[in-house]
């Protein structure tokens, strides 16, 4: 199975709704202003650390950039969006 990076830090995209950020086989993370509360949902996503701390989100499942690089490179696809 191929292994997909979504990295969202558009929150408000139009795009957000045409896709599943809970798909099997793909890590999902969230940053810039996609850590805030926003209108879509975040279940299964990754939080990137420094973006979260900034904004005081509480969560379990934070990502620093040295995980996110390794992320990109184990990727057979990144969508940014």
């Amino acid at each position: 199975m191929k292994k997909r990076l979504l990295i969202i830090r558009n929150p408000e995209s139009s795009l957000l709704g045409s896709i599943k950020v809970d798909r099997e086989g793909q890590k999902t993370v969230l940053a810039q202003n996609a850590v805030f509360p926003s209108n879509f949902d975040r279940k299964g996503c990754f939080f990137l650390e420094n973006d979260a701390y900034a904004g005081n989100i509480k969560s379990e499942k934070f990502i620093n950039y040295d995980g996110l690089l390794d992320a990109i490179i184990e990727a057979d696809q990144v969508v940014t969006i």
